[in-house]
């Protein structure tokens, strides 16, 4: 008898936890954290209200306004007496951001623009041709799946916008961080042609973190007059790394590398799933004896069709389970499988779905072993289909 396993591998439903809010067949568990704050930039706020000195009167109008300090990371300043102009509410236009309609010089002059030394804004994406820049277009901030095939990665790009003063800087590092907090990788970040269009673009996706006190138009203008530049370094993932919010931390460097302003702060998240693959398509038992165990062994061979093998192509442990019908026989067939060589061993009847115990750790290959049981009296060929999936191992199992 045979019994032709469903799919290549995936299960329908992939074997993902409920409650993920993903779409059906993503494998993700529930519970996945989505990180705050990456999308929309801190509003730069207006400087708080001048005090004037005790015991003095109405200032004399002189003509000219009062000088004001200017505001932290603000490219002009305003007269006092100058209404602050409304914030738009138009896309991709960041509210409580200070304005002005002429940039600074070093030594405060109109003419030259100057923009504060550092990074701008960060983000991350997958590659600015894929149909989306992320895993996960409707949630805010960064989201990537992995690519549920054994020894691939996904490539992640880390982009910002950084100024150097009056020129872009020479260098850009960016660290990153597990979700255990451990130091995972230092990308460079080198300088791109594109500008202006591809913040536009991570900004409508809602992928951008702003400085503080940077606004989304105040980093626009910077790259239009020349003051700043889009940096951009890959990162791979292996298909099996941990899943979580890994933290990325980016630093503009001087020549002599020593930092450039303030480092800026950004998350991307990396989605959990549970995902395998086998390497036959068939299990031939032979010729089945009535009454008897008829044993079909596994090996971890991956490739050796008629040795059933199973493997993790996700970034989670997983369970395997097995489902079988009656292989086309009017009498009850009953069927046994384990997972690993000292495995559990599991009997099921027909139609019953049932989860082999054992655990198939992420990154590893396991024998898939099975048995199939014909009572006295069963006539003709056996043949029928085994179907395949898993489930995540969770905290709770």
């Amino acid at each position: 008898g045979t019994g032709e396993p469903e799919g290549t591998g995936e299960p329908e439903g992939t074997g993902e936890p409920e409650g993920t809010g993903e779409p059906e067949g993503t494998g993700e568990p529930e519970g996945t954290v989505e990180p705050e704050g990456t999308g929309e930039p801190e509003g730069t706020g207006e400087p708080e209200g001048t005090v004037e000195p005790e015991g003095t009167g109405e200032p004399e109008d002189t003509g000219e306004p009062e000088e004001t300090e200017e505001p932290e990371n603000t490219t002009a300043t305003l007269p006092v007496d100058t209404p602050v102009p409304a914030p738009s509410n138009g896309t991709g236009v960041i509210e409580n951001e200070s304005v002005s309609s002429g940039a600074l010089s070093e030594n405060g002059m109109v003419g030259e623009p100057h923009f504060p030394a550092g990074v701008l804004c960060a983000w991350e994406q997958l590659e600015s041709a894929a149909d989306c820049l992320d895993d996960d277009p409707i949630q805010p901030g960064s989201q990537f799946l992995p690519p549920c095939t054994y020894g691939a990665v996904k490539t992640v790009q880390i982009c910002a916008v950084a100024a150097g003063g009056s020129a872009a800087p020479e260098m850009v590092v960016a660290d990153i961080a597990s979700p255990d907090g451990s130091p995972f990788s230092r990308v460079n970040l080198t300088r791109q042609d594109y500008g202006v269009d591809a913040l536009n673009a991570a900004s409508m996706a809602g992928l951008v973190t702003c400085a503080h006190g940077v606004s989304l138009n105040e980093t626009v203008r910077a790259l239009d007059e020349g003051g700043a530049a889009v940096y951009a370094g890959e990162l791979d993932l292996l298909f099996s790394q941990s899943p979580g919010d890994y933290n990325v931390t980016v630093q503009a460097l001087t020549g002599e590398g020593e930092p450039a302003g303030q480092p800026l702060a950004s998350v991307f998240t990396y989605l959990p799933i549970a995902s395998f693959e086998i390497d036959f398509a068939a299990v031939d038992y032979g010729v089945v004896e009535p009454g008897e165990d008829t044993w079909i062994e596994g090996d971890t061979d991956f490739g050796t069709t008629e040795r059933p093998t199973v493997r993790n192509t996700g970034n989670m442990p997983i369970r395997i389970i097995v489902a079988q019908d009656n292989m086309g026989l009017d009498v009850p067939v009953s069927y046994m499988a384990r997972l690993g060589s000292s495995g559990t061993t599991i009997a099921f009847g027909a139609m019953e779905e049932v989860t082999l115990p054992d655990v198939l750790p992420v990154n590893e290959t396991a024998s898939l072993s099975l048995a199939l049981r014909v009572p006295s009296g069963g006539e003709g060929t056996p043949s029928g289909r085994l179907q395949i999936s898993c489930i995540p191992l969770t905290g709770e199992q």
